[in-house]
């Protein structure tokens, strides 16, 4: 009898390390960032790649892609190590712009997670988007 879907996953404690909106990767997606050589390509500040371990942790880069505005930021929810797909799956959400005087300005939100490594080695991420909440109403109906 091998573990299912819920068995598989084992939750990740992590550190949100870094957060900006000019992220250098215009995709919506994320990468892992194995060494310290990995992180010029996504502008990793330099006090987080010295503060970072590479031979017990792992970066994670979660972009959302190119947005029409400033004020938007990407908010790491969770993170889950998927066992069967040797992967770390990274729950995400958009935060929207609070206020409605945001700069007019291609802007790419970004967030840097820490993440543990565990016995086996993460051979991949994968990013799942958390869905906006319908509003009361209309979960009420029908």
């Amino acid at each position: 009898m091998s573990n299912s879907e819920s068995g598989s996953k084992i939750e990740l404690e992590f550190e949100v390390v870094q957060n900006g909106i000019y992220g250098k990767k215009d995709f919506r997606d994320a990468l892992i960032l194995q060494s310290a050589k990995d992180c010029p390509s996504v502008a990793i500040k330099k006090e987080v790649e010295t503060h970072t371990n590479f031979d017990t942790h792992v970066l994670v880069y979660v972009s959302s892609g190119n947005k029409p505005t400033g004020g938007y930021s990407v908010v790491v929810k969770k993170a889950q190590y998927d066992s069967e797909k040797k992967a770390i799956v990274v729950h995400a959400k958009d935060a929207e712009p609070k206020d409605s005087c945001a700069t007019m300005a291609l802007t790419v939100p970004f967030s840097v997670i820490r993440v543990k490594k565990l016995e086996h080695p993460f051979e991949k991420v994968k990013l799942r988007w958390m869905k906006k909440k319908s509003s009361s109403h209309e979960s009420q109906h029908e």
